[in-house]
């Protein structure tokens, strides 16, 4: 009998049903963030420019996603096969139980985001800019944050985004975004901290002409 059960809970997890255990949740978690990382990579190919290198950077950061509920680097399987289409490696920082739980719920909130376009838009913005190229963004617009937001303990991240909302007379990250995808090329060798400098240095010198406009 109990072999009996755990085939069928094997047949079950396959089909991708939801549990309560915090293991099953985990898998599902990974599941949704793998096959939206394929999503993305597929709309990459298709499409040409600023907005295939905006939805390979939105598949990096799923395929992050789903690489950081594994305690190992997987060896086969569609987030293997999108780690070395994406050129993508698990990396030897261990995620805690608290942040794979945090995944958990990320994975949740996603399903909530993709029921309007609205909101999957700002989603979108927001992974983009929680990734390697979000770090170019807010170094490059940091004259614009920096008073009103502040630095180190005192640093109030709510505020500074009304900052950089204000400064673009935006009413969304996303529409920052789509401001600065316009200027700059912000997916510029994404991987390379060579590159960090020169595109922070160039979102920094539009932002300042935007100021003076």
């Amino acid at each position: 009998m109990p072999r009996i059960k755990l085939k069928a809970a094997s047949r079950k997890r396959k089909t991708g049903e939801s549990y309560d255990k915090p293991g099953d949740t985990l898998y599902n978690a990974r599941r949704r963030f793998a096959r939206s990382a394929e999503r993305y990579a597929k709309k990459a190919d298709e499409t040409t420019g600023v907005l295939s290198e905006r939805y390979r950077a939105l598949a990096r950061g799923e395929l992050r996603n789903a690489l950081d509920t594994y305690e190992k680097e997987p060896k086969s399987g569609l987030v293997k096969r999108l780690m070395n289409k994406l050129g993508i490696s698990k990396g030897s920082k261990a995620t805690t139980s608290e942040q794979r739980r945090e995944l958990v719920r990320e994975s949740a909130s996603a399903l909530e985001s993709a029921k309007t376009p609205e909101m999957r838009r700002e989603r979108e913005a927001r992974s983009i800019l929680n990734s390697k190229i979000g770090k170019r963004v807010y170094g490059g617009l940091v004259g614009v944050w920096r008073d009103k937001a502040g630095m180190g303990d005192n640093f109030d991240r709510d505020a500074m985004e009304q900052a950089i909302l204000d400064h673009f007379n935006a009413d969304s990250m996303a529409d920052v975004m789509d401001i600065l995808e316009t200027q700059v090329n912000l997916y510029d060798m994404p991987e390379s901290e060579e590159r960090y400098d020169i595109v922070r240095l160039t979102v920094e010198q539009f932002a300042m002409r935007g100021s003076n406009a």
